[in-house]
């Protein structure tokens, strides 16, 4: 689970090749705190790829939707402005089809 600083490029799916959660991730707090904005990219072979991101508050015990489903095929490069440091985040791919497919976040 990596802990995602302020200012780096960091894959959190790496070349998943189906449907389902992957790995979870968090952020490092910011030195002045407050709220990340972020750009997510995709990358790879796919057609179709939607996932919804999830939040746990409990490590990991349990998940709720945060914001719901993404098509990467139809918006390659998203944002969520919403990320605070704390919680447990993790893509729950819910459409897959092609070879793979890594998301990189940028925090900032």
């Amino acid at each position: 689970m990596p802990a995602i600083p302020q200012g780096t490029l960091t894959p959190v799916v790496s070349a998943a090749v189906a449907t389902g959660a992957q790995p979870s991730f968090s952020f490092q707090p910011r030195p002045n705190g407050g709220n990340f904005n972020t750009l997510i990219g995709a990358t790879g072979t796919f057609t179709p790829c939607t996932a919804t991101i999830e939040v746990s508050f409990d490590g990991g015990a349990t998940w709720k939707t945060f914001v719901a489903v993404a098509d990467f095929v139809a918006n390659p490069v998203q944002t969520v402005t919403t990320f605070v440091a704390g919680p447990l985040y993790r893509y729950n791919i819910a459409t897959f089809g092609g070879t793979s497919v890594t998301l990189t976040l940028a925090a900032n």
